[in-house]
């Protein structure tokens, strides 16, 4: 009983780090390359948005880092061991989940990127 109690204390105590750092992630990652949109299309192509657009852009990428922070957590099952662990020296996705760590960090980077 004392092991189920500290495992559930362990993975409580990553969880909050966990979905932060992985939020702060997808969310810098997301607001450079708009910001690096925005720019190009105003400086370059001299062609400037409507600002209903920076809103829905600013919702869209709130809305979409704080799904891929905490929809895994809540999705997660138990035989693997807790989402968010101690990973060296920051709480970040356990090693138990790499496919899904790759879905959540390596496929947005590589799909939201422009194009070279």
């Amino acid at each position: 009983m004392h092991r189920l109690h500290s495992f559930a204390r362990s993975s409580e105590l990553h969880l909050r780090p966990g979905s932060l750092k992985q939020i702060g992630q997808y969310a810098s990652f997301f607001f450079i390359v708009a910001m690096g949109i925005h720019t190009f299309n105003t400086l370059v192509l001299r062609n400037r948005p409507p600002q209903w657009l920076g809103i829905v852009v600013t919702l869209v990428g709130w809305a979409s880092a704080l799904l891929i922070g905490v929809a895994p957590v809540l999705i997660s099952s138990n035989p693997n061991g807790p989402f968010y662990n101690i990973d060296s020296l920051t709480c970040a996705i356990s090693k138990s989940y790499e496919v899904v760590h790759m879905f959540l960090y390596f496929l947005p980077v590589r799909f939201l990127r422009p194009p070279s």
